[in-house]
């Protein structure tokens, strides 16, 4: 998928995305809600439908992509490209490491509050990483964006694509901000029974901070 989208083609990798997660959700009902299999049969076709993704990716680049086609003499060692590589990607991986490894030690503080208090943190974060999964997906486009021009010394479209893909974050952080600050409640009695409002108001205190 990244190799795609190096050449300049996101909508492909994008299809077989969509066509995957359709598939996702198609093998969950047949699977667990018509057969009646449980949360390993779940599982299974996550890693299954994400293998077809993959898939269809790899075979796209051998039929239509002959530049991003491996051949077996190419895996030989790049010292100069490797340091280059982890000199940019570690700065991307560390930002990336952040969240999870705060939420992890988030995690452990909340354990010893109680089962409520744990099922209402597992809740928000559910609808927390639905959230941020756009914003994320927009800047990962700019990171794409700005990379090809910049390689391509297009300064002016770097600057103009920046600008764009900023406004259109904080267009994006005014809706949802907006969305989850008026369904907050109605959000997180989606995740409780109508004998189990317990986690429903340390839930709505979260979502009201975390909307900001």
């Amino acid at each position: 998928s990244s190799a795609l989208k190096s050449v300049g083609d996101s909508k492909t990798p994008l299809k077989f995305l969509m066509f995957s997660s359709v598939l996702n959700g198609v093998l969950d009902l047949i699977f667990i809600g018509g057969l009646g299999f449980g949360i390993v049969c779940s599982a299974v076709t996550t890693v299954a439908a994400e293998a077809v993704s993959a898939g269809l990716s790899v075979w796209y680049v051998y039929q239509k992509i002959p530049l991003l086609r491996l051949e077996r003499g190419e895996f030989v060692m790049d010292r100069g490209l490797l340091k280059t590589t982890l000199q940019y990607g570690s700065v991307t991986a560390l930002q990336q490491s952040c969240q999870p490894i705060g939420k992890l030690l988030i995690q452990g503080a909340i354990n010893p509050l109680g089962v409520s208090t744990i099922a209402a943190f597992n809740a928000v974060n559910r609808v927390d990483d639905f959230a941020f999964t756009p914003e994320q997906s927009i800047s990962s486009g700019m990171m794409t964006f700005i990379a090809q021009n910049r390689g391509a010394g297009k300064k002016e479209r770097v600057k103009k694509g920046f600008r764009y893909g900023l406004l259109v974050e904080a267009g994006y952080w005014v809706m949802i901000c907006t969305a989850i600050l008026l369904l907050k409640e109605p959000l997180m009695r989606l995740f409780v029974s109508e004998g189990d409002t317990k986690m429903v108001a340390p839930g709505v205190e979260y979502l009201s901070l975390m909307a900001f």
